[in-house]
């Protein structure tokens, strides 16, 4: 595996690599070198990081919902839906330390007051730590009002909770 990474590496970097191997003996190169490892670090970490298009028919189990929970385009997209009897949901056969994730809604039109949309992000283990994402549609006034409720739960004994209006509003 290690192989596989060094192989693509550039001569250059190779060469700045072995010139931070070097004794350092001035309080000037001390402060150079330190700024050029911390950045250097950086680039190693992407460059070492693997890159690569998720597959969600490898990479997730569908958790909740059957045929509400689809895997499309060739496994690059997990679409979940949600009706009258249940939501759906899936699970990452993978740990990650970060990661980022889009969502798109699509509210059925003048017809989806008090809508709750959960968008739920679990660790596993002793140190349980839970993201709830929620976004609430409520209508009032002839408009449609938005709400982003975060909730932040760690080791299940703290709950941090945050509320988000959008300054926005859909009159449709």
């Amino acid at each position: 595996l290690l192989r596989s990474l060094l192989f693509p590496l550039s001569k250059s970097t190779i060469y700045i690599y072995i010139l931070l191997c070097v004794p350092i003996t001035s309080t000037h190169s001390l402060r150079f070198s330190i700024m050029l490892l911390q950045q250097l670090s950086v680039l190693a970490l992407l460059l070492l990081c693997p890159v690569w298009a998720d597959n969600f028919y490898q990479d997730a189990t569908v958790t909740l919902g059957d045929q509400r929970a689809q895997i499309q385009d060739d496994g690059r997209l997990l679409a979940l839906s949600l009706d009258k009897i249940s939501g759906s949901g899936f699970q990452s056969k993978n740990e990650y330390l970060f990661g980022r994730f889009d969502m798109q809604l699509k509210l059925v039109p003048r017809n989806s007051a008090g809508t709750v949309t959960t968008f739920y992000l679990s660790s596993q283990g002793a140190g349980t730590t839970k993201l709830i994402l929620s976004f609430w549609e409520i209508h009032q006034d002839n408009r449609t009002l938005f709400t982003l409720m975060s909730t932040l739960k760690e080791k299940a004994t703290k709950n941090n909770s945050f509320a988000y209006d959008f300054w926005w509003i859909i009159s449709q």
